[in-house]
């Protein structure tokens, strides 16, 4: 699509040096002396303009994380989030904040409402995801389908994204090491591994005691049984 919009861009910028061309009737040689330079001032314009606008929401979204991570204003959290995707306009970036929302609501426990927020999300965005945020997108979407007893479906995405996982297993900074312990607890339970799934859950709070797993602590004591 971007190719597309870039192709589109120098067509028109043609276009309109060609349109001088006729009506100023200026020489095609020296059309062509200008036309390469205010195309690339125009490109580098438009490209500078697009990353600074990424810059922005990124700053925004970054700020209203404290409110989630830090304050725990998971309403507050919502409703800001929820205007910001409502004013950007890069798709990639409102992706970003419906991971982020989709968090928020399985921490006041409305599972149902994080899954669909997450299963909306348009697959040309997931597939452009890396690294970090690709983690964080399955193991969000992994730990509502445990709460909402859709084991099978989670225990594939545990499956298919392992070496993902492990890559950012003892990131502390967003959180995602205390989740991925539970997911391994979670799944260990799930295969039938009662003791397996214990010892997972008391090192994932040994390992990360900043984090607040008592509900998964709880969950899993009451045998992964939904309760929303």
């Amino acid at each position: 699509m971007r190719i597309i919009r870039f192709l589109c861009l120098v067509l028109l910028i043609l276009f309109l040096c060609l349109a001088g061309k006729v009506v100023f009737h200026v020489p095609m040689e020296t059309v062509m002396v200008y036309y390469w330079p205010v195309a690339g001032c125009v490109v580098v314009g438009c490209v500078l303009i697009q990353v600074l606008y990424s810059v922005y929401y990124c700053r925004k979204i970054n700020q209203l994380l404290k409110l989630m991570t830090e304050e725990k204003k998971m309403d507050l959290f919502i409703e800001k989030a929820t205007q910001l995707a409502q004013k950007c306009k890069n798709r990639l970036l409102v992706s970003i904040i419906q991971i982020n929302l989709a968090a928020a609501y399985a921490e006041q426990k409305q599972y149902q409402k994080a899954k669909e927020l997450l299963q909306s999300i348009p697959q040309k965005s997931i597939r452009r995801f890396k690294g970090q945020h690709r983690a964080v997108y399955y193991a969000n979407l992994a730990y509502v389908y445990y709460y909402l007893d859709e084991q099978g479906k989670a225990l594939h995405i545990m499956d298919e994204n392992k070496k993902l996982f492990e890559t950012y297993q003892k990131d502390a900074i967003n959180g995602f090491g205390a989740v991925y312990g539970v997911l391994q607890a979670f799944t260990s339970f799930t295969k039938g591994n009662e003791t397996l799934a214990k010892e997972q859950m008391e090192a994932t709070q040994a390992a990360f005691p900043e984090a607040d797993v008592e509900r998964d602590v709880a969950f899993l004591q009451r045998g992964m049984k939904v309760s929303v």
